[in-house]
């Protein structure tokens, strides 16, 4: 056997295992100060491009969130068209049936609210129901809500 070749291999081996110790370690060393920089602080394009990414919005289901977020709708301009204010407060969520809303002009979608009575529509329609909002989330006064309801009631009629 030869066994200063075996030396001599052994030898070889263990300086380029000590190289690449030396190598990993400085490299470990390097990433673990760089990774602690804070870049956001020097770049503002950082906080320029996560502004151009942010969402718009948010999608927030009653089934999801147990409530549900509403725009407040402002009606201002003294318009009293039962039409007019149906489609300013009432639908966004009336006429797709959002959050289980009856839709417009769906029979049996408003039959059994039928039954309750128009004063009791009239008054959840002001004070809010279920995960419907008070004032449908706008600012109509209570003379306009009656109008509004009396104008979806109308259609299923």
């Amino acid at each position: 056997m030869d066994t200063t070749s075996d030396k001599k291999f052994l030898m070889v081996f263990a300086v380029v295992m000590a190289v690449l110790t030396v190598i990993g370690v400085s490299v470990a060393i390097i990433a673990n100060v760089a990774g602690s920089l804070d870049y956001k602080k020097s770049s503002g394009q950082v906080k320029l491009a996560a502004e151009r990414i942010a969402p718009v919005g948010k999608v927030n289901l009653a089934s999801e969130a147990g409530t549900q977020t509403v725009a407040v709708v402002e009606e201002d301009d003294g318009e009293d068209d039962p039409e007019a204010l149906y489609n300013v407060a009432c639908a966004a969520c009336h006429a797709a049936g959002v959050a289980g809303a009856p839709k417009f002009a769906d029979v049996a979608a408003w039959d059994p609210r039928l039954n309750k009575g128009f004063e009791t529509l009239v008054n959840n329609a002001i004070n809010g129901i279920g995960v419907m909002p008070a004032r449908g989330g706008s600012s109509l006064s209570d003379e306009q809500i009656e109008a509004t309801v009396e104008y979806m009631l109308d259609a299923v009629e």
